[in-house]
Parts: structure tokens; sequence; C-alpha cells
């Protein structure tokens, strides 16, 4: 009773409709009646949540009924001032009802530009009130001069608040739509700069009060404290901050100015915050101006104070007060990175050109000016007009990262093809495109990198130039982008560790329902393959025991060409050819495979990797046996392989889900739906547009359950059967997906060193993780400074071997374990003395230490002695047993 007149007084402070207060109420009751223990603990801290819900979804409404509605009727400074809520929290139970119940898109888009705006606007107001504290002079330095400290503290809260309304009007006017760190830091540079030349000389630091003695009473306006600014907050980009300044900014005061001619009545910083007024009612989302008089619903709570009396001011500053250094950092990282580049192909580069057999150098360069265009015309109608130049400057960042990667691609297939002539790859104009957008993705995610406070986790923000945008303003079909997202990321090693996970997020998005939709050209490719073979893509095991699958290396060299002859030299997944049985078998699994073209073969492979590992994850949760698990495999994967119209404008989980209900349910070991959904949820990828939002035909979309009942079981209910207990044959297990190749294929032998335990030694030849060049100790890891790369000569790689052994030594003499614990923990070196396991002293005395060879003359008698050894083994004939 108490929250429903909490609820009641919150809409009569905000003056609601009785419409607006009881389409609130019932969108709050039926959250308060869900499941969710979360809702019914404080009932009363979800009504701002509600009420905004309802503004959002009555504006949509109106603003599709009549045209011309600027915005919600309330904004979202009004819901938390009425019901005294933080805005943290206000967008941390937002994202919690996202993930809990179905809220409209046009909610959730509002919502995400709202808390981007709040983020920017947090980070650079605590970043421009650190700036001004260490550009005017300290309180120390007044000599005890009272009025002068008391102009000091006046000055210098007028021009904060002159800048931060200069500035939140600015980025209002001319960046509406663009929600980017970087670019609104810039122009608080540019305000911040005019606003000094306001201020009194002797109040100001000395490195800030700069004059250019030289300059006369004219209208060109010193640009000294910009640079130096520039520098002060290491922002390195001087000349796009002047440009955005002298391009934008200035004519845009210039008007300011102009226009307070006719408010002579008004103060600068009233007229300042007028204005401001007449943007904030247009958007109704949050008062920036509000940041000034320090509200505190804008700010994040203080700290708690931790039980040994400290704040945890840690996790404090890394939420509020980094962003902006972060970014910086980020997005200088890239440019350092591609300093040495540039947006035009290399001399290298040219020399491949001029190898094809028709040199695609024009084309090329043709290619590039209409995919500028392109970008920069989506970019500007995307987040605004005014962010033309910006988006020429990033499409330039992206040209370079693009011809870097393309040159070491052709570089690594030059080495490993040994050839020059790289045609079909380099006219193919699928692949450039998707090449450079490539490139393009991780330039708008490195400048879009910003942390949100109140979703620690998040680090880059979605906006309306996220993934998939780029596909459709350069016309890429998802299928074929996913062509090179492997090989740039195996060309390009310096990535962020946050570009490199976006880019595999990006895959996994295409693999589970980008390239599913309408119009994908893998309809097409599959179609291709089943009308031109009549083979099953896997042999399925004689033993009825799932084998293991064998995946193609993913080159872009061969997923842009035509379908691979049936030849095992095409298909890279045994290694070498084999005379044994077992050998040959799986060589005919990997011919079979063949059939297909490269890139569906990959595509297939990578899809069934995705799945399996999810479908693990889930059955593990439902704790679902593993032989019932193999089942749901094979008929997850008939679903994939023979009933791809299935997936058509649908989930790869849909299927999933629906796989596991069926085959569980027909072995009667049922699962309830509820119970499935339910472990889906807690997926780190799950979204409740899976399993309620799912196509059914002709448009039609309802739950989940509806989907099985009407689309999934008619489909399969022939195959699904035929795994009832009863039948005495049931369909042959599908080969589970693995990563890792059997070692009995494996080309290369692994050595053991005589008389040494869990010392293997194996050939560095074709290792994926062999330098070309000596390793930089600056750049290893605690771990990796003990790493021995066997060919090393030279005092260093004695020393190297010396150390490792102390290192051993050490270990086994400090350490003691249990009997059931006797392998040395080598991965555990790096752990505290209290985490290792120990050995007993029984073990220490029966096994001698363990040393490595202070010599490569040492090692290699151990190795041809353990090799005559081995071979000696083979040719001793083995004992049969007779027959009694």
């Amino acid at each position: 009773m108490q929250s429903e007149d909490e609820f009641i007084r919150i809409c009569n402070q905000l003056e609601m409709s009785v419409s607006l207060t009881r389409n609130a109420q019932l969108i709050w009751r039926d959250w308060m009646d869900s499941s969710c223990v979360e809702f019914k603990v404080d009932p009363t801290s979800w009504i701002s949540c509600a009420v905004y819900v309802t503004m959002i979804e009555d504006w949509k409404k109106l603003n599709t009924e009549e045209q011309g509605i600027q915005g919600p009727s309330l904004s979202i400074t009004q819901i938390l001032q009425a019901s005294h809520m933080n805005i943290v929290m206000f967008f941390i139970k937002m994202n919690k009802l996202k993930a809990e119940h179905m809220i409209s898109r046009i909610v959730v888009e509002h919502l995400l530009k709202a808390e981007q705006k709040y983020c920017i606007s947090i980070a650079l107001f605590q970043k421009m009130e650190r700036i001004f504290q260490e550009v005017f002079q300290s309180q120390d330095t007044m000599d005890n001069n009272y009025a002068n400290r008391e102009l000091l503290s006046s000055q210098l809260l007028k021009h904060t608040e002159l800048c931060w309304s200069m500035f939140v009007i600015a980025k209002g006017s001319l960046f509406e739509n663009c929600n980017d760190l970087l670019t609104s830091f810039q122009l608080m540079i540019g305000c911040i700069d005019h606003i000094i030349k306001q201020v009194p000389v002797f109040l100001l630091r000395e490195r800030f009060s700069t004059r250019p003695s030289n300059l006369q009473q004219t209208s060109e306006r010193p640009t000294s404290v910009l640079r130096v600014l520039c520098e002060h907050v290491k922002l390195q980009d001087y000349d796009d901050v002047a440009n955005m300044m002298n391009q934008h900014l200035l004519p845009f005061i210039d008007d300011l100015e102009k226009k307070k001619e006719g408010y002579t009545e008004l103060t600068e910083i009233a007229f300042l915050k007028q204005q401001y007024q007449e943007i904030y009612k247009s958007k109704k989302d949050i008062d920036e101006i509000h940041f000034l008089s320090r509200k505190s619903y804008l700010f994040p709570e203080k700290p708690r104070i931790s039980a040994s009396g400290q704040a945890d001011s840690a996790r404090y500053s890394r939420e509020v007060e980094t962003p902006v250094k972060r970014a910086i950092n980020t997005i200088q990282g890239l440019k350092n990175l591609l300093n040495s580049c540039s947006s035009t192909p290399s001399p290298t580069l040219l020399q491949y050109f001029k190898q094809c057999h028709k040199d695609p150098t024009s084309v090329v360069k043709q290619r590039l000016s209409n995919l500028e265009r392109d970008f920069i015309q989506g970019f500007a109608s995307t987040m605004g007009i005014h962010m033309c130049e910006v988006a020429k400057q990033r499409f330039q960042i992206g040209c370079k990262l693009y011809f870097r990667v393309m040159e070491a691609m052709l570089t690594s297939e030059e080495d490993r093809l040994k050839q020059t002539n790289f045609s079909k790859l380099l006219c193919n104009d699928t692949f450039h495109k998707s090449l450079l957008a490539c490139s393009l993705e991780v330039v708008l995610l490195t400048y879009g990198t910003l942390l949100s406070p109140s979703l620690s986790n998040l680090s880059n923000f979605e906006s309306s130039a996220s993934f998939p945008w780029i596909l459709g303003i350069f016309e890429i079909q998802p299928y074929d982008f996913c062509k090179v997202i492997e090989t740039f990321l195996k060309e390009e090693t310096k990535l962020t560790r946050d570009a490199v996970k976006h880019l595999q997020n990006a895959e996994a998005m295409i693999l589970d329902c980008l390239a599913w939709r309408s119009g994908s050209s893998l309809f097409d490719a599959m179609d291709s393959y089943i009308s031109s073979s009549t083979t099953s893509p896997y042999v399925p095991p004689s033993s009825g025991e799932p084998c293991v699958t064998f995946t193609m290396k993913n080159r872009a060299s061969e997923m842009f060409q035509s379908p691979m002859k049936q030849n095992s030299k095409t298909v890279d997944a045994v290694g070498t050819s084999s005379s044994s049985s077992e050998d040959s078998t799986q060589t005919s699994v990997a011919t079979q495979r063949g059939l297909r073209s490269a890139s569906l073969n990959v595509y297939i492979t990578k899809v069934s990797h995705l799945a399996y590992e999810r479908l693990q994850d889930m059955c593990s949760k439902l704790e679902i046996p593993n032989d019932l698990l193999q089942r749901i495999w094979t008929c997850f994967d008939h679903c994939i392989i023979h009933k791809p119209l299935l997936l058509k404008d649908r989930h790869l989980d849909q299927i999933m889900m629906c796989s596991v209900y069926a085959i569980c349910k027909v072995v009667e070991q049922e699962k309830k739906f509820k119970s499935i959904v339910a472990v889906y949820r807690i997926q780190p990828h799950s979204s409740q547009m899976v399993y309620k939002h799912v196509l059914i035909e002709n448009g039609e979309h309802d739950s989940i359950i509806s989907f099985y009942n009407r689309v999934f079981m008619p489909s399969l209910k022939t195959f699904v059967l035929q795994f009832q207990p009863s039948r005495q044959s049931t369909p042959n297990l599908s080969p589970v997906p693995s990563r890792n190749k059997p070692t009995t294929l494996s080309p290369h032998h692994v050595y053991v060193v005589p008389g040494k335990t869990n010392l293997y030694i194996s050939p560095m030849k074709d290792s994926p993780f062999k330098s070309p060049l000596p390793v930089n100790h600056l750049q290893m890891t605690p771990r990796s400074m003990l790493l021995y790369n066997f060919g090393e000569s030279g005092p260093e790689g004695t020393e190297k071997l010396r150390h490792i052994n102390d290192v051993i030594q050490g270990h086994r003499r400090d350490k003691q374990v249990s009997k059931s614990h006797k392998q040395l923990k080598f991965e555990d070196m790096d752990a505290s003395t209290d985490n290792m396991q120990q050995n007993t002293d029984a073990y220490a005395k029966q096994s001698p230490p363990l040393c490595l060879p202070d010599s490569m003359a040492e090692l290699t008698a151990n190795l041809k002695r353990r090799k005559s050894e081995l071979e000696a083994d083979r040719k001793v004939p083995k004992i049969k047993k007779e027959k009694k």
C-alpha cells in the first residue's frame, strides 16, 4: 500500500494525465507480478522506470500520429528528481528490465542515447573542472591577499560556468546526434581556450598566460594557448582541434554573440543558460546545466568505506574519472600503430598489383574514392551534418589499416605459396570492400571507446554507426564479410584486446543470425552445394561414437575463390597423407567436405563450433548426460546442414533450444521449455527477442514454444522420432566439432627427454608461436620470462637454461605435495608460495633433480638417443596371446 501511495505522489508531482498514470501503473504492476525477486525487494525504486517507459512510448505514439513533436512530455531529469533516484541506479535498473521484459525498441534506443550522453557529460565535466584548477593560480600563490583570493575564487567559478554552458550549447547545436567522446573533448578544449583568453593574466599560471608579443590588435585570434592546452591534456591532435575551432566553434560563437544583442537585459551566463533550455526542451533527456549546481542525482554515490576504513577509491576513480584519458590513449595507440603507414598503396603493394594479370591499381583507387564518398555521406546523415570532416579523417585512418593488413596478408601468402600473382584475390571487389569495412570497424570502435559508470563491464557503447552499420553503407553481405575476419586478426597482431573481442563478437553475430537473413548470399552458396553434391557433409563414425571434424585454414586467398577441386591438396585437414586405413578414412571425410567451396566449408565449420560450444554449456547447466548431448547435437547438426531454411530470418539459438526440448522429450527425459529458456537467459550472448519474438510465417512472430509446435516439429518429426528408445536402429551420431587435431595425425613427433618427467620437446617448424625476430623481454609476461627458444646460441641461451634449472630445482626442494599429486606444475611457478602444490619428502628422495641440458650438443645427443629408442621399439614384434 505504501508503494502505491508513492506511485500516486510521483505521478501527481509530475502532473501526469489520468491515462498516462494508468498506463504507467499497469506496466509497474506487471513487473511486480513477475517471478524476478529484485522487483519485489524494493517496488518503489522501479516506479521511475515505469513512468519513463510510459513517457517514451506515448511520445512514439504521438509522433506517429502528429509529426513535429520534438521530445517526450517529461524528461529523465524531471522523473529522477520527482522520484529522488540517482541516474546511475536508474540506468542499472533499466538495463535489468531490458533483460527481464520486452521493452520496445524506441525505449531501448532513447535509453542508449541518454546513457551515452550522460557518460560523456560527466566525464568531460569532471575533466573540465580539473583543467580549470590547473590553469588558474592556486590560492597559495595569492600571498595571503584576501581580495585577490576572493577574486580568484569568483573568476574561477564564473569562467567554469561560462565554459560549461557554452560547451553544452555548442555540442547540442553542432553535434546533435554525435555521442563521440573525442569529438566532444576537442570541442570542449576549444571552449576552454576561448574562455581563458578573457581571464586576467595574473590569475592564470604562467604557461597558460602566454600572449604572442608580436600580435597587434587585429581580427586574428592568438592560438598559442590552444597548443599549450593540447600539450597539457596530452592531446596530440592539435591540428584537428584547431580545425574544429576555426571551422565550427568560432563561427558558432560569432552567431551566438550576434544573437545576444537582442537580450541586453540578460547577463552572459543567463543568456547562455536560456539558449541551452531551448535545446533541452527539444530533447527532454538530461539537463546538463545541473552539473554546475552539482545536483546529487547526477553523480554516482561516493565509494563505500571498507572495514579497514579505506574508501574503494580505485573502483570509483576508474569508473568516473578516467574515461577521457582512456579514450585518448586508445586512439593514440591506433595512430602510433599506423604512424609509418600511408593511406595509399605502399611500393610493396604496388609491386604485388603489377604481378597480376591486369594491374588493379587504378580500380583500387577509384573504388576507395567511391567508398569514401558513401562513408562520409552515411556517417554525416547518421551522426550529424557537421561530422563530414570527422568522417573523412576516420576514413583515412581506416585506409592506412586496410593497406597495412593487405600487405601483411599478401606477404604471408607469398611465403606460404611461393608465388606473387594474386590476381583472383586482388581483382575481387568483395574482398577489397570487406577488408576496408573490417579496418573501418576497428577505427569506429576505437573512437567509440567509453567506460560507463553504470555498466562497468561495458567498454564500448553501441551507437547508430555500430556494427553492422558499415555493411549497409558498403552494401556487403554478412557472409562475405565473415570471410576476412579471421585472416584480418591473424595478420594484424597489434590490435587492442577490445578490438579483437569486438571483431570476434561481430563474427559470432554473423554466424548466429545476420548471415541467415533473407537475401543472404549464404543460401545461394548452400543451394549450389546441395544441388551439385549427393554426399553427406559428414561421414558418420562406424562405432556410433562422435568423431573429430576437420577444419580448413581460413585464408582470404581461398575464401574469395571459386569452389575447390576434389583434391586433397586443397583441404588442409589432415596435414599429410597416411598409409593407414584410419588416416584414409579421415582423408575421405576431408575430401567430401572439399566438395563445398572453401568459404562455405569454413563457414559451416565455424557455425558448428559456435553451436556446439553453446549447446555444451546449456546441457551442462541442465544436467543433461553426455550421451544425450550427442543425440541433441546430431539433431541440431541435421538442421544446420539439411534444413537450412529453418534458420532463415531466425536465430541459431532458437534451433538449439528446440533441439534440446525435442530430443529430451522423445527419449523420455523431458526438460521443460521454461527451464531451457531460464538457462539460456543467463548466457552472456542471450537476448529475450530470441525466445519471445520468433518468426512463424509470413511476417508473423510468436514465442519459441509456438515456433516449436507450428514449424520446428512438423519439419523434423520424422527425424526426431528415430531417437525413440523403442527403435532398434537410431541415426548415426554427428561428429563433434573439435578445434584440436589428434596427435596421431600430426606429421611431427613430440619427443620426451630421456629420464625426465613432464618435459616434452616438439619442433618449432610451422609453429604459430615462432617469431622471426628476437623476443623483446619488455614485452614478455612474467611466465614467458622463463621461455627458452631452442636454437638460441651464445651465453644468453645458456644462462636461460641455468635460470630454468635453478627455478625447477628450488621449486622441488622447497615445495612438498601429497603422493596423489606427483607431477610438476610448471604453470604454477608464478603463483604465490601459499597456493603451490607441495611435494612429499619421499617423492623428493626417489626422483632425481630435473635439469635441462646446458648446451645444444647435449640436447641433440639426447634427442638422437631417444629417436633411436623409439625406432627400436617399433621393430620389436608384438606378442600375441594364444587362444585357449
